[in-house]
């Protein structure tokens, strides 16, 4: 999936594939790849497996994510996830 704008992934919905936006909204089931030139949101319930490549990742309380998450800045840095007690 392609778009110079906005994919939103309904509560519901469950899409296998790759997704290439300016920006990703993700409340359903999504396994793939994503690649975000702005942003990527997860609002539950979504859940969410495979890699996701954006400068900006916001995954609020209660998604399930079973990724590897990049970080693209200026220096390429990558992005560590901590899980919180």
């Amino acid at each position: 999936m392609f778009t110079k704008d906005t994919i939103v992934i309904n509560e519901g919905a469950s899409v296998t594939a790759q997704i290439e936006a300016d920006t990703i909204v993700i409340s359903g089931r999504v396994e793939g790849n994503l690649f975000a030139r702005r942003r990527v949101i997860m609002h539950p319930p979504a859940i969410f497996k495979g890699t996701v490549t954006s400068p900006s990742l916001r995954i609020d309380e209660g998604v399930v994510f079973e990724a590897r998450p990049t970080c693209l800045s200026l220096r390429q840095r990558t992005l560590s996830i901590r899980n919180s007690p």
